[in-house]
């Protein structure tokens, strides 16, 4: 009698085994996907939070560019100036033939010096807008990265409440 107990039991735990060992074929592969959700989430957050500090980094490089354009502007203004003042001197100067000769020497130095200061400025102007260029194409690369970034993640957040 007290096998026939032993076996009863047996083969209810065996009944209740068999009922339940189709659902937790089903329920672990499903808890491992959403670990595997919830990981995905958490790298496309990382994601977004490292595009947004790319971008304001860029940001803030694109203000220090123009700051060096205006800076280089200053500078070709101030050379204008100079060569300007040079030729006034050179004009009012009419004291002898030598001193005006040797007047007129400095100011071409001077000429060519600003002119390849105004080329230098120039080409900063120039190196300016196509760091700035560069800059802008960099930033437009890391908004839509940013954007892939938050539709992937309004994807899988589509995909774990569905």
């Amino acid at each position: 009698m007290e096998q026939d107990i032993f076996y009863q039991n047996d083969a209810r735990v065996t009944r209740t085994a068999v009922k339940v060992l189709p659902w937790l074929i089903l329920v672990f592969p499903l808890l491992i996907v959403l670990s595997a959700v919830g990981n995905i989430f958490s790298l496309l957050e990382e994601v977004q939070s490292s595009n947004q500090e790319n971008i304001d980094h860029v940001t803030k490089e694109i203000e220090k560019l123009r700051e060096v354009e205006q800076e280089a502007e200053r500078i070709r203004s101030l050379q204008e100036e100079s060569k300007e003042k040079a030729r006034v001197a050179a004009d009012s100067s009419s004291n002898t033939r030598e001193r005006g000769e040797q007047i007129l020497d400095m100011i071409k130095q001077m000429e060519d010096l600003v002119k390849s200061t105004i080329e230098q400025a120039n080409q900063i102007v120039e190196e300016t807008q196509t760091q700035k260029n560069v800059t802008v194409e960099v930033e437009e690369s890391f908004i839509q990265v940013n954007q892939v970034s938050d539709n992937l993640l309004n994807i899988s957040q589509a995909g774990k409440e569905g």
